[in-house]
């Protein structure tokens, strides 16, 4: 049957196109918002100037009649760490965090990862050779594949770094050896627990009941002594478990293992066992209603710290209360895109069963044309200012200061 190319058929064909069109993009919007919104982002970038330049004065009024809700970073700096070469092998520092040590200095710890694929050629210059690793460290680096190491160094001269020693070949189950599998300890986080410096970080290997971890096992050790390995555990378990975020609380240690419910496990310094002991739900803020917070796009980040209000921000009628304060992350990803991970701040009360009582946005430290911020490190001074540490696209370190004020003012809390 012939169809003739009348004006009615050719409309018809608009119609379903832009229907479909339309249909697609309100599908991707729900099922990948951090994506799209990137995505929509960008393109706003390639406006004209001329309705730049009209839509500034505009949002410039739009933004200051909502000036109290916006989180501003008031400086952002670069870890000079790496990348390294030692022999003929490339390897990548990221994900830092950040901590006081016992003496108020500000350390940090880090990933020291062989990981090529965020190497570009256009990096070659940035390379420079490995120094201060001793031979156990040596002898990993050049003979095993895809090994992880935790490296520490003072933030204020990054070129003064060390390996922790508490990983070697002995380590290393068989079947891993020659693999492209992870090895050894990632994203390692620092904390305070009774005024002695701890690590938190994930492990690939053989455990100490004689079984070997492929996937990422959560454990701690004491910064002084990386040697004494704590495995932590508890009755439900997963296959790969990351991102615990440690604090203390009543000289005991906790961990959040997740927000949305907000799950506190209470953890064994000694054995590493852990028992679930609170489970509350986050109340209805405004900012949870973004579809950023679907469950499955939310994970932990750095360790909370504590803090007072002596101005009422969080709660009005209750000034002078002390809270936690979180930073968390979103991750997405999509067929059509890179994977994005972004970071937002939330508060938590700082007694059992520890409910949480504000959320913040996902926000951008370097702009939304980095991929991933991963929020690894978190250290509030003398209550006022804030410093977070935070791994850029799985390749470079960067810290970033603001203000408590400005943070507890970005965030929609349940009064």
């Amino acid at each position: 049957m012939n169809m003739e190319n009348t004006p009615e058929t050719l409309y018809g064909c608009c119609f379903a196109v832009v229907v479909t069109v339309l249909a697609a993009a309100a599908w991707y919007r729900h099922r990948y918002p951090l994506v799209y919104e990137s995505f929509a982002s960008n393109l706003s970038s390639f406006s004209s100037s001329s309705s730049s330049s009209s839509s500034s004065s505009s949002s410039s009024s739009s933004s200051s009649s909502s000036s109290q809700k916006e989180l501003t970073i008031r400086e952002t700096k670069l870890i000079d760490i790496g990348p390294f070469i030692y022999k003929g092998k490339i390897f990548i520092v990221y994900n830092p965090s950040i901590n006081y040590d016992k003496h108020g200095k500000l350390l940090c710890v880090a990933r020291f990862h062989s990981n090529i694929h965020t190497f570009t050629q256009q990096m070659t210059n940035q390379l420079r050779p490995l120094k201060n690793a001793d031979p156990v460290t040596e002898s990993l680096l050049a003979s095993v594949p895809s090994i992880n190491c935790v490296i520490t160094f003072p933030l204020d001269n990054p070129a003064n770094y060390s390996f922790l020693h508490n990983f070697d070949n002995s380590h290393i189950c068989k079947s891993q050896r020659l693999s492209l599998s992870p090895k050894g300890f990632e994203d390692a986080r620092l904390f305070t627990y009774q005024s002695q410096d701890w690590v938190y970080a994930h492990y690939y290997g053989k455990t100490q009941q004689g079984g070997c971890h492929k996937a990422s096992l959560p454990t701690m050790f004491m910064l002084q002594s990386p040697q004494n390995i704590v495995e932590l555990r508890w009755a439900k378990m997963k296959t790969i478990e990351k991102n615990w975020m440690p604090f203390e609380y009543d000289s005991r240690l906790w961990f959040v293992y997740s927000l949305f419910p907000h799950v506190i496990l209470e953890c064994d310094v000694f054995t590493g066992n852990c028992v679930q002991r609170f489970s509350t739900e986050t109340p209805n803020v405004a900012t949870l209603t973004h579809p950023y917070f679907a469950q499955e796009y939310v994970g932990g980040g750095a360790p909370p710290k504590l803090f007072q209000d002596p101005n009422g921000l969080v709660d009005p009628r209750r000034p002078n209360r002390s809270y936690f304060l979180g930073l968390s992350h979103i991750r997405q990803s999509s067929p059509l895109s890179p994977v994005l991970r972004k970071n937002f701040f939330y508060v938590f009360a700082s007694h059992p069963p520890f409910r949480v009582v504000g959320v913040g946005m996902p926000f951008d430290c370097l702009g939304d044309t980095v991929n991933i911020e991963f929020g690894t490190g978190l250290v509030i001074h003398n209550n006022a200012q804030v410093y977070i540490s935070y791994g850029v696209n799985d390749y470079n370190c960067y810290w970033s200061t603001l203000t408590l004020n400005s943070i507890l003012r970005s965030i929609a809390f349940h009064n």
